[in-house]
């Protein structure tokens, strides 16, 4: 019997964990109301000033070896707010288009947020308008993303844990630890990476000098700096300190 490509059988278990990601999510139905908790009762049972907090494990579909964030993020966050997070744990430059999905592909109750003017489509929710909670209510629940649609960057993010922490501290996302770098940005996915690699690795290679020009040589794929990551996170989402106003000479 021929034994099947290792590459090969690698592009069909991605595949497969893919397919499985979609499943399981919950409040699928693209006419409920998902700007509402799926947690509402939970949420006001909390002691005063406390807050749930959801432990996500944001990973990029299909890496080897894996590509991994685990977050810290307000239950309550829109999925526009996620974007951010996404874009800035996993060293995103924001110049494609992305979304999410929610729902199970086998049962053809799929539903997808994003910004419905830059996607230029009504079949996209608003994602600004799409809580985290109304759609991940329970541990292990999952929720996908796509990243530029050329190179398809397709990330899991999966419901870990449910916290609960003090209400300031719990606003503000956090990435508790991670692996690895994502590949530069378009370089045509994660198999198209792998390629530009063999060539950049090669000076013999016809097109190695083009990839040179295009690609940075020190890009180091075990990369991964959560100080750097928080920093960014807390400059985008910590509250903006009022000036006080300058008082007036007597």
């Amino acid at each position: 019997m021929d034994t099947v490509d290792p590459q090969l059988q690698r592009l069909l278990e991605a595949l497969s964990e893919s397919m499985q990601a979609v499943q399981g999510s919950l409040r699928n139905c693209p006419d409920e109301d998902y700007s509402t908790s799926g947690r509402a009762e939970e949420q006001r049972q909390l002691p005063e000033g406390m807050a749930e907090v959801y432990q996500i494990k944001l990973s990029l579909e299909g890496s080897k070896p894996p590509i991994w964030r685990r977050l810290w993020l307000p239950a309550a966050i829109s999925l526009a707010d996620v974007h951010d997070v996404i874009q800035i744990a996993m060293d995103w430059q924001n110049d494609h288009l992305h979304h999410f999905i929610a729902g199970n592909y086998n049962s053809r109750s799929v539903v997808f947020f994003s910004d419905p003017i830059m996607l230029n489509s009504d079949d996209c929710l608003d994602e600004a308008e799409a809580r985290l909670d109304a759609l991940l209510v329970q541990p292990k629940a999952k929720l996908r993303y796509e990243y530029d649609f050329g190179d398809s960057w397709m990330h899991s993010l999966v419901l870990e844990k449910i916290l609960v922490q003090p209400s300031e501290e719990a606003a503000i996302p956090r990435c508790v630890t991670g692996k690895r770098a994502c590949p530069p940005e378009d370089s045509g996915g994660l198999w198209g990476w792998q390629s530009i690699r063999g060539v950049l690795a090669d000076p013999s290679h016809p097109e190695y000098e083009a990839y040179r020009e295009a690609f940075d040589l020190d890009f180091d794929p075990e990369a991964f700096d959560a100080a750097a990551i928080n920093k960014a996170l807390n400059k985008r989402f910590a509250p903006k300190r009022k000036r006080a106003k300058a008082k007036k000479p007597a």
